[in-house]
Parts: structure tokens; sequence; C-alpha cells
């Protein structure tokens, strides 16, 4: 992917392995990637759709990336237990961290990262309304 998540190659598979164990499921030679502006994101999900890992990898140190400021957007609904946040970005935004001026809540999620168009979400577990989750929320990336 790109850095403003543009999609460069995508390529599904369908694989089963045995559970507790490891294997190689594919090796690809990819041309014509920008080592300082490219990444690699990788989904697997289970038979039913559902996802058990993300993981993304950039293709040179971090300190070698071109980093575009990802304006992170946050939006925040009340849901049973608390306060669901959805958050997007116009770019890849590494190990988002979430924290509070004056609460510290459970979180369903910390430290994660926003590597696709697609918005990410979790749960603020607090009594707080969405508005005031809102005036507390603190992202750093």
């Amino acid at each position: 992917m790109k850095n403003d998540f543009t999609e460069i190659y995508k390529k599904d598979l369908d694989v089963s392995l045995k559970p507790l164990s490891s294997t190689d499921v594919i090796e690809m030679i990819l041309p014509d990637l920008n080592e300082s502006e490219d990444y690699i994101f990788v989904t697997l999900t289970d038979k039913n759709g559902n996802t058990v890992s993300q993981n993304t990898e950039l293709l040179t140190k971090p300190k070698s990336f071109k980093w575009q400021n990802p304006e992170i957007d946050a939006q925040a609904v009340k849901v049973d237990g608390g306060v669901k946040l959805t958050l997007s970005a116009k770019s890849l935004a590494l190990n988002v961290n979430i924290s509070f001026d004056n609460i510290e809540p459970k979180l369903s999620d910390n430290f994660f990262n926003i590597a696709t168009p697609n918005p990410y979400e979790i749960v603020v577990n607090c009594d707080l309304s969405p508005n005031e989750v809102l005036k507390q929320l603190q992202i750093i990336t």
C-alpha cells in the first residue's frame, strides 16, 4: 500500500492451518515498490471472515519512511457499557495510543495501527457522554 492508502497489489489466499502451527504461506517479489513511501499490510481471517490478526510492515527503517500527517478523526457514540470511538486517518498511522485528560478507563484496544482507509473502532468503558469523551481524548502516534 502507499502511504495514502492507495492499494498497489492485493492477493487473497485460502489456507488451512493446523492449530498451534506455523508455515510459510506465500513468497513473492513485489517490483516497483518505493521503500520510503510504501508498506505491506496483511490481514488473516478465519473461515467465518473474522479478523484473527493484522500486520503492518514498513520496507525501510521508520526514520527513513516519508511520513505524512495522518489527520486522525474521531467520532463517538454511546453504547452499552461506554462509548464507541470510531477513528479514521488520511494516511498510515502506526502505534496509535489513546489516552484521556482526567479518566483512566478500560479500553477494548490501544497501541494499534490505522493502516487502511477503513475506520478503526474501540470501546471506552466509562460513564461519560460521547461529547465528554471527545473533549478529554488525546491521540498520539
